[in-house]
């Protein structure tokens, strides 16, 4: 499907003329509907394709159409559902796609959870689509200061809008709950007065502990991600 018409009919009779050899079974893989438009081109609509076909093939079967998601959801098993939603959404072809997906399986720092795969996906997603925003990610654990901010003027904020826009919460089942795992990665939230971040997150829960907590040190999930980052960065 990728030559042009009269080179799809030259390679279709060449292997006829090749391949009839007694004892020999070829399979040939096309998109048929596609095959009969190029002999259509090639030799006019008074055709008669299936006629022309059978000098051809002797039997022919149809593979079930699966959706891309599913092809790829089927040869990936381990990762959700959720996360070819995301990769849609950022408008990836199927190729583009496969490379995110060969990132996340030779990194090391991602575990099975669903989260962090999910998470993963939109980091690498930005990266590929966005690298200017990407880079404001950051790269090291951050230590609380005095000062305050407002949020509009936070990276946080800045990450949120745009993952926001592409539609990426509105897909995901539970969405407040993937802005509590980002907003780990943006320790500079601590300066922000919490009401102020729950009216904008609307993440009704949220509170002073909570998000302390998700940027503390000691918890895996900052620091593996903060590895995932640096290594995906290189």
């Amino acid at each position: 499907d990728r030559c042009l018409p009269y080179k799809v009919i030259k390679v279709l009779e060449n292997l006829y003329r090749i391949l009839s050899i007694n004892g020999i079974a070829t399979i040939i893989a096309v998109d048929k509907n596609q095959l009969e438009q190029t002999i259509i081109q090639i030799f006019g609509k008074e055709i008669n394709i299936q006629g022309y076909l059978t000098r051809f093939i002797d039997y022919d079967f149809e593979v079930p159409n699966n959706t891309q998601n599913e092809y790829l959801k089927e040869k990936y098993f381990w990762i959700p559902m959720d996360a070819f939603k995301v990769l849609d959404l950022f408008n990836f072809q199927l190729r583009e796609k496969l490379k995110i997906i060969s990132e996340m399986e030779l990194n090391d720092n991602i575990d099975d959870s669903e989260f962090q795969i999910i998470t993963y996906t939109i980091l690498l997603s930005t990266k590929r689509d966005n690298p200017k925003l990407y880079k404001i990610l950051p790269r090291t654990i951050y230590s609380y200061s005095n000062k305050t901010k407002k949020i509009e003027d936070t990276n946080f904020y800045k990450f949120n809008e745009y993952i926001k826009g592409l539609g990426i919460y509105d897909e995901l089942e539970d969405a407040k709950a993937y802005q509590i795992y980002l907003l780990g990665l943006f320790g500079e939230l601590i300066e922000i007065d919490i009401n102020e971040l729950k009216a904008y997150t609307q993440i009704d829960q949220l509170n002073q502990a909570t998000l302390t907590s998700r940027i503390s040190p000691n918890r895996y999930i900052l620091p593996n991600m903060i590895k995932f980052i640096d290594t995906i960065n290189n």
